[in-house]
């Protein structure tokens, strides 16, 4: 009597399927670099506060706004708060929480009467993607509006000077990456400011009127792989853009002369997708009544 081998019934497993195989790598991955972008998130917040406390040991903290990850901070020199006549905060926020450390888009602000000169300082997080020009005039048209709002007096005088930073999230447009790449890899990047949303809106006169800004000649500030001096080699492979601004609007030119010595980025600092930018500006105070007649703002 014969013995046949009588074939088994293959049992598919869950490598023997492709697809599925590589959407759990996607997840992987995806969960790989949301942890990475959590630990360079926080890292980057407590780095913020060791330099915060670290200033604070030369400086006074004459004010401080925070919204989540929005903060913002005013030094000035040791006991100079006893000079301050007046000092608000506000903020305004917009839509819920996007992003993995809480980045809530709008602005905080402070306002301060520091030796009769009246300052006001804005931080802002406007909304992202190329497309979202209008999206981000209108927003910062509401916050110029908004902040210090509550409690208006109508014979309150407006600030003299006015300083806007923070990730305005304004991008290059009409160009794509890989020719935006080699110009700046070339240090041509100024060859890239006819492309800048922000100047483009500001020359129409639909946003920041009045304002002034130092020249790009920094490399644009967005996106770079984190940790790494490459701009994004993600998919998306974002065009590079100048994101992250200082601007500043004198009311009163008769009183105030400013004067811009340095705008720039800090390439040393790589915990984000973005790097700072700061900017050190002098004011030169015409006014005999102030018992100051110049001043050095540096902001960061």
């Amino acid at each position: 009597m014969s013995r046949r081998n009588i074939p088994r019934p293959s049992i598919p497993t869950k490598s023997a399927n492709p697809a599925r195989g590589r959407g759990a790598d996607q997840q992987q991955q995806q969960q790989k670099k949301q942890k990475l972008l959590e630990e360079a998130g926080q890292a980057a917040l407590k780095a913020y506060d060791r330099a915060v406390k670290v200033t604070a040991e030369r400086e006074s903290l004459l004010g401080k706004a925070t919204m989540q990850s929005l903060q913002l901070y005013v030094f000035g020199p040791k006991n100079s708060e006893l000079f301050i006549n007046e000092l608000k905060m506000d903020k305004y926020a917009v839509g819920g929480c996007g992003g993995l450390i809480r980045r809530k888009k709008g602005a905080v602000g402070i306002r301060i009467n520091f030796e009769g000169i009246r300052m006001e300082f804005i931080s802002c997080h406007l909304s992202a993607h190329t497309s979202n020009v209008e999206e981000r005039n209108s927003l910062f048209r509401h916050i110029s509006n908004s902040l210090f709002s509550k409690n208006w007096n109508p014979y309150a005088r407006p600030a003299q000077i006015t300083i806007c930073l923070g990730d305005l999230n304004y991008r290059l447009q009409g160009i794509n990456t890989f020719p935006a790449r080699n110009l700046i890899n070339e240090n041509l990047q100024q060859l890239l400011m006819s492309k800048d949303q922000l100047l483009q809106e500001s020359e129409r006169g639909q946003i920041f009127d009045g304002y002034c800004e130092g020249t790009l000649a920094f490399k644009p500030t967005y996106k770079y792989d984190i940790g790494s001096t490459s701009y994004d080699t993600s998919h998306k492979v974002r065009v590079p853009s100048w994101t992250d601004r200082i601007l500043f609007k004198i009311e009163d030119s008769e009183t105030i002369n400013a004067c811009l010595h340095s705008y720039e980025s800090i390439e040393t600092i790589n915990s984000s997708d973005h790097r700072p930018v700061k900017a050190h500006l002098c004011l030169k105070i015409n006014k005999q009544s102030s018992p100051i007649s110049k001043k050095s703002v540096v902001l960061v």
